[in-house]
C-alpha cells in the first residue's frame, strides 16, 4: 500500500516539477464548468492533452488566475492558504504505462466523484489521492493547529473533493 501510494505521489511530484518560467506565466483566466460524473465528463473541459483541471469552487469563480495556480498541458497545481489551513492540489496525466500497473493502495476511504479515493495522514497532514478521467490527483490539507477538526478526521478532505469543479483551460 505504501509503495503504491508513494509511486503515485512521486509521479505527481515529477510531473509538477516544470520550469520556474512556466510558473511565472499568467495565462488568461480559464472558464469554469461544473464537474460531471467521470463517464459524462470525458473529453469536456480538458487541455489538448487530456488533463482535467479540478479546483475548489471559490477559485474557479475568480476572474483572473490567482497566485499559487499553475497549469501546463500535462499537469497543474493550486495552493490556497489562510492563517489556519493550507490546501494543495496537484493533478497530472496518467501515462499508459502507469495505468496498466495494478497499484491499488488498499481499501479506499470512500467512493467520491464515482471513483475510489484513498486518504492517508503523515505528520498531521491529510492526503487524498484518486484517479479520475485519466488525471491522477493528490490533495493535501495541512492545519496550523493539531486540534483543528479539518485535520483530525477525513471528513473535511472528502468534502473538499466533493466540492471540486472544473476550471476549463483556454
Amino acid at each position: 500500500m505504501t509503495k503504491s501510494l508513494g509511486l503515485l505521489i512521486v509521479t505527481l511530484s515529477i510531473g509538477c516539477g516544470g520550469s520556474s518560467d512556466s510558473a511565472k506565466q499568467n495565462p488568461p483566466a480559464p472558464a469554469i464548468e461544473r464537474a460531471a460524473a467521470p463517464a459524462d465528463a470525458a473529453g469536456q473541459g480538458t487541455t489538448a492533452s487530456g488533463l482535467t483541471v479540478l479546483v475548489p469552487e471559490a477559485l474557479a469563480r475568480q476572474e483572473t488566475t490567482a497566485p499559487g495556480f499553475a497549469v501546463t498541458e500535462t499537469h497543474y497545481s493550486v495552493t490556497q492558504r489562510d492563517a489556519q489551513v493550507t490546501l494543495s492540489l496537484t493533478g497530472g496525466l496518467v501515462s499508459r504505462e502507469e495505468a496498466s500497473i495494478d497499484a491499488t493502495p488498499g481499501t479506499p476511504a470512500d467512493m467520491l466523484r464515482g471513483v475510489p479515493v484513498y486518504v492517508t495522514e503523515n505528520d498531521g497532514i491529510k492526503t487524498a489521492t484518486w484517479i479520475e478521467n485519466g488525471t491522477a490527483y493528490a490533495l493535501d490539507i495541512e492545519c496550523a493547529s493539531e486540534k483543528d477538526e479539518r485535520c483530525t478526521s477525513p471528513d473535511y478532505i472528502k468534502n473538499v473533493i466533493k466540492g471540486l469543479v472544473r476550471k476549463v483551460p483556454r
